[in-house]
């Protein structure tokens, strides 16, 4: 196991790959909530390879990776739209995630980095509404919403934004570069545990759709 995690990058590219394939080949995209997982998939796959691309001929990707970012957040905002009751309130959060992602691009941490902020910023509120409207379904004891496959879908980006945003909200090159195992950075930990548990859960509710 230990050695696997020397290839993160690897790793994770794999985990995307076959999501979205399984995606490709099962996913009922007749469903409006599913064609907006499908895009979010579209866009993980074609970031992966693209700054794969970018990376082996040693070009920029920053740009393009918070470019990346930012619409899938979007996205995921949009299922969101879709399941719970607050609907006015998450398409003004889209706007103001939007406005505050171009002025991050621009003014603040800029082009040339990725924007940790705005990961952080859309992270944050995208959890804020998760714990809200779990607690709105729990006060009316519909527990049928926690046991439904569109909870399983909403719940999987958690562990991908908790971690992630708790890693970069430092924004600390020694906290990211700290050795967890011999030889084996935080960073590369985190990046692998995020990614796997996201794109399990994501097969797993993809499989479900399919009963």
């Amino acid at each position: 196991m230990e050695e696997m995690l020397y290839f993160p990058s690897i790793i994770s590219k794999l985990f995307v790959l076959l999501t979205f394939l399984h995606a490709l080949l099962k996913l009922k995209t007749k469903k409006r909530i599913n064609q907006y997982l499908f895009y979010i998939l579209c866009i993980s796959v074609f970031a992966e390879l693209s700054n794969a691309y970018l990376k082996f001929y040693d070009l920029p990707y920053s740009t393009f990776t918070t470019f990346s970012v930012v619409v899938s957040i979007i996205l995921w905002f949009r299922i969101l739209h879709m399941i719970f009751n607050a609907k006015k309130l998450i398409i003004a959060t889209i706007i103001l995630f939007s406005l505050f992602a171009f002025m991050n691009l621009l003014f603040m941490e800029g082009p040339i980095e990725f924007n940790y902020y705005t990961l952080i910023l859309g992270a944050f509120l995208y959890i804020l509404f998760f714990v809200f409207e779990s607690f709105n379904q729990l006060k009316r004891d519909n527990f049928y919403f926690f046991q439904s496959n569109k909870y399983i879908l909403i719940v999987s980006p958690i562990i991908f934004f908790l971690g992630l945003s708790l890693l970069f909200f430092f924004k600390s090159h020694y906290l990211n570069s700290n050795n967890i195992i011999e030889n084996v950075k935080l960073f590369t930990y985190f990046s692998i545990s995020v990614n796997v548990i996201f794109y399990s859960s994501l097969n797993y509710y993809i499989l479900k759709e399919n009963k």
